[in-house]
């Protein structure tokens, strides 16, 4: 039996930190819906109609200026049957993501940094020195997965350490790069596209050193504060803040819930607890709101000519996605951690949020969230 929980533990712990994103060379959402007219429908039944057996629970959150549904269905804790609530917060993995590249932005229009500055000015030469091309490498190049660094995410020694560690010590983004160090990258600075965790977590680092703290207060005094995310809050470091719902993942047939195993990662990659509504509001104001950043903050985040098309129609800038789907323009980034799965759209044309949870992230689960995600996705582009 120790065997067996030492086997299962492991195989969360692999789950845990590729979830943050892979290493493909393409982590944008894969499958972008043929738009066609259809009815429409009920959110709430959708919901319901998602929910099986393998499923624990769901929140579903699609507001536009006219309208707002926010619902949920399931449990958010199988072992107590807890129900799922609308309110509920979770680990929201890759989604966080736009947030770390927001607050480089912002200190770039600051004159704080410029992102075309080599990582080499901020970094210690000892670590720059085990990175291959780190002398060459800008932090535009983090942002946009075309540094080339290798994904820690892909070293096989990662999972077993962490089992061999203390699972109370807090991991923050040193303790991960550390898995990137000495690697073979994947190609020359600005040369290709490979979606790297790595690349995030030393845009932490870059952060911490600047600002002489770790960025989860920068993160709270410039974002998280004024925008009002009151339900947001840094994994790991900021757990004081907040509850989070358990997670659920099938490993060798047990469904295990994965909760306490992922409380004390703390990396930029997938930096954020967060309700469905904080999620979209966040994302809502990053596009629409220019009191909140200005259009050249958004031009440098995600215009085309600073953004690199993964297929047509469909670029990945500095953090964030942009779709061009049904003669509309779709913003989103998903995200993942074991137990979690998290989709977040934004369409700009109609002003709609489209924001959804599940708490699992097993094939089984990712593909219900991927469906219902399309359902909406094809009614509000109709």
């Amino acid at each position: 039996m120790k065997k067996l929980q030492l086997v299962l533990l492991n195989s969360i712990i692999t789950i845990a930190i590729t979830a943050c994103g892979g290493g493909s060379t393409n982590n944008a959402r894969p499958t972008i819906p043929a738009v066609e007219a259809i009815p429409e429908i009920d959110y709430q039944q959708v919901l319901n109609e998602t929910l099986t057996d393998q499923i624990p629970g769901i929140i579903l959150l699609v507001e536009s200026p006219e309208r707002k549904f926010i619902g949920s269905v399931g449990l958010a804790d199988i072992e107590s049957q807890q129900p799922m609530e609308t309110f509920h917060t979770m680990p929201t993995g890759s989604a966080g993501k736009p947030m770390i590249a927001l607050l480089l932005i912002q200190l770039h229009q600051q004159g704080v940094l410029n992102l075309e500055d080599n990582i080499a000015q901020y970094l210690q030469a000892n670590l720059i020195s085990q990175i291959e091309n780190g002398e060459r490498i800008s932090i535009r190049q983090l942002l946009n997965h075309t540094s080339g660094i290798y994904n820690f995410t892909e070293n096989e020694h990662l999972d077993t350490d962490i089992l061999l560690g203390d699972p109370n010590k807090l991991k923050t983004d040193v303790y991960f790069v550390n898995y990137a160090l000495n690697k073979p990258a994947y190609f020359e600075p600005g040369l290709g596209f490979h979606y790297s965790n790595t690349n995030y977590s030393l845009a932490g680092l870059i952060l911490d050193e600047i600002t002489g703290d770790h960025h989860s207060k920068l993160l709270r005094e410039t974002l998280l504060n004024p925008l009002g995310l009151d339900s947001t809050y840094y994994i790991g470091v900021e757990n004081e803040l907040g509850d989070r719902i358990s997670g659920y993942q099938m490993i060798d047939g047990q469904r295990i819930n994965t909760k306490v195993f992922i409380e004390n990662f703390a990396p930029a990659s997938a930096p954020v607890i967060a309700t469905v509504e904080d999620l979209a509001l966040f994302m809502r104001t990053l596009i629409s709101d220019e009191s909140f950043v200005n259009n050249d903050v958004r031009k440098l985040m995600y215009a085309e000519e600073f953004s690199t098309e993964l297929k047509p129609n469909s670029f990945y800038g500095l953090g964030i996605e942009k779709h061009l789907m049904n003669n509309k323009t779709v913003f989103a980034h998903a995200g993942g951690y074991a137990g979690y799965t998290t989709e977040n759209f934004f369409i700009k044309d109609t002003q709609t949020s489209i924001t959804a949870f599940i708490n699992c992230n097993d094939d089984v689960c990712q593909q219900a969230l991927s469906d219902l995600t399309d359902k909406v996705l094809t009614n509000e582009l109709k």
